[in-house]
């Protein structure tokens, strides 16, 4: 069969090559059986049995990931076992039993199925992956009805593979053994999705996003999955598969080499030293950052605490994870980005037409103070091992930040009254990201003990340009030079105050952004842990002078074209070759 490439999102690196397992489970359908009104009690107990069963089951999948992965991410079970044990589903199916009369299986395939389809009707990705979450726990729960003794059994190949399949669920995921499963394609899912988290946390090679996967591979036997780039490769000839292998050892020995110097300091050859530190999302993470020899945590995004369990954790809950990570990273700082919640990622029973452009933030935090003075107050309690800062995101005023300075010297006062300790001298920062923050930042300088620029929505609302919308995808470019005057008029003004500039978009781990941020006079780059060696390695290369020299060059250029021709031809001249600095 003739070689075919198929494009989507890379979401976990390496590349994984084998025989293609297609997993497209379907709802069982059940033989509807009725039954005499004296069975009515026998089966209302069998149902019930195979939910105690089903949840003892999930519960011990549960414990499985967060002893291997964390327990955040095992927070993405909890969801399934919610609706396991939803009192409405079975409420429903108890009535249905009794009022039809029927076998348990049929009464709960067919309560189980409107909601299903409910979700996926609606067409988003959000609530078609929550319906593939109630559909696993469906087909489950009618397998113990069937067998009581059965476990889990779907998804555990016996031999090496690559696994297609329209979605996944983190049940799904956590089965999964990263020995037998070489790498994963999907049609559905985004970067930010939770089995996207759960591929990375596995280490395992994983594109999502994959128009017409399940069709083209229909009759297809062996695919690589290019994680790093995105790639699914039907049938790869031999060529192909000669030049993956290549390349894949040749990658071993390059990582090897510049990860043995990954301790090294972040210093020029004229003697700068960069702060360089790690976005994270989850505490397995933080140990991975500092393995790759970040000196701190830049961002640590706190949203899936919220996302994971569809509703706000406790302030404990928060508290012992905030805590987990700051003890994990000493001596090194760690800033908690306080809830960005909206934008892309969805509040729970809200809708707006342009959430990008509404309610998300410190919009939505200062809209619910309860929920944002309980993240506060568990930041505060955990500050106690003395490295955490704290960071807002989405500022676009200087009200919000005077509020927040308000509230948190209001929840001081509270913890002085209960004699808890705190870090008295705890750090407030802002994300710079929004044309209006670096217009005012000479002002929110004096407010703030540092900035932190988030090159990602900076350059998409500087350029108008929603960077998820593939029709004006192609706008969005960190190197505009409209992007890159803001970046230096954020430096420049931070620095007049006297606090430090880091940035924590893509642009921190891309060597050309390096190479100009250190022009423009950064002090801190984070970025994805696994890019902090090849950061260390390239900045050793430099001179701040040349840095300089071509970033006030470009900043006064008109297009995108002409700021990449001249830095890489300038780079070029230097001798340094910057492919040996990206990570593939």
């Amino acid at each position: 069969m003739k070689e075919r490439i198929l494009r989507g999102i890379p979401v976990s690196g390496d590349f994984g090559y084998g025989d293609i397992k297609i997993y497209s489970p379907e709802l069982p359908i059940i033989e509807k059986k009725e039954i005499l009104p004296h069975e009515i009690p026998q089966e209302l107990e069998k149902f019930e049995r195979a939910i105690i069963l089903s949840k003892e089951d999930f519960e011990k999948i549960y414990q499985k990931v967060r002893a291997e992965i964390g327990k955040d991410i095992a927070e993405f079970i909890q969801i399934q076992i919610a609706f396991l044990t939803d009192e409405t589903v079975l409420k429903e199916t108890k009535e249905y039993i009794e009022k039809e009369r029927v076998i348990a299986e049929y009464a709960y395939s067919e309560v189980i199925k409107r909601y299903y389809h409910n979700l996926i009707n609606k067409g988003k990705t959000v609530f078609i992956d929550k319906g593939l979450e109630i559909f696993d726990v469906c087909c489950y729960v009618i397998e113990k009805l069937k067998d009581s003794k059965k476990g889990f059994s779907l998804l555990q190949p016996k031999e090496k593979c690559v696994i297609f399949a329209q979605s996944l669920t983190p049940m799904n995921m956590a089965l999964l053994d990263k020995n037998y499963i070489l790498g994963i394609a999907l049609e559905m899912g985004g970067k930010t999705s939770h089995i996207s988290i759960m591929a990375k946390a596995k280490e395992i090679p994983t594109v999502v996003g994959v128009e017409k996967l399940l069709h083209f591979g229909a009759n297809v036997q062996k695919a690589i999955i290019d994680g790093n780039r995105g790639m699914v490769i039907l049938s790869p000839t031999e060529k192909r598969i000669s030049l993956y292998e290549k390349e894949k050892e040749e990658l071993t020995k390059r990582r090897k080499l510049i990860i043995a110097k990954k301790e090294r300091e972040a210093k020029t050859k004229d003697g700068k030293y960069i702060d360089i530190s790690a976005n994270i999302e989850f505490v397995y993470e933080a140990v991975i950052a500092k393995e790759y020899g970040a000196k701190g945590i830049g961002l640590f995004r706190t949203e899936y605490l919220f996302l994971s369990k569809r509703n706000l954790p406790t302030e404990e809950e928060q508290f012992q994870l905030y805590k987990e990570v700051a003890e994990k990273m000493k001596p090194y700082f760690v800033i908690i980005r306080t809830f960005d919640l909206g934008g892309d990622k969805i509040i729970p029973g809200y809708f707006e037409s342009n959430p990008f452009l509404g309610w998300r933030g410190i919009r939505f935090c200062l809209s619910n103070l309860d929920f944002f003075k309980t993240q506060l107050k568990a930041i505060l309690k955990a500050s106690t091992t003395r490295n955490i800062k704290i960071m807002l995101p989405m500022v676009s005023n200087i009200e919000e930040v005077i509020k927040t300075k308000k509230i948190l010297e209001e929840l001081k006062e509270e913890l002085r009254r209960e004699k808890i300790d705190f870090d008295e001298n705890i750090e407030l920062g802002i994300m710079v990201e929004t044309p209006s923050s670096v217009l005012l930042s000479d002002v929110l300088a004096k407010l703030c003990h540092f900035f932190s620029i988030g090159s990602n929505d900076l350059t998409q609302y500087t350029l108008a340009c929603d960077r998820g919308n593939e029709k004006v995808s192609y706008l969005f470019n960190h190197y505009h030079p409209a992007v890159l005057r803001l970046i230096k008029e954020t430096i420049k003004n931070g620095h007049k105050n006297g606090i430090w500039v880091g940035l924590c978009g893509e642009l921190a781990g891309e060597p050309l952004g390096i190479i100009l941020l250190i022009g423009l006079g950064i002090d801190e780059l984070s970025m994805a842990p696994h890019l902090i060696p090849y950061a260390k390695e390239l900045i050793s290369l430099l001179d701040t002078d040349f840095c300089k020299e071509l970033a006030e060059k470009v900043i006064n250029f008109s297009t995108v074209p002409e700021v990449i021709k001249y830095l890489k031809k300038k780079i070029k001249k230097e001798g340094i070759l910057l492919e040996k600095y990206t990570y593939v």
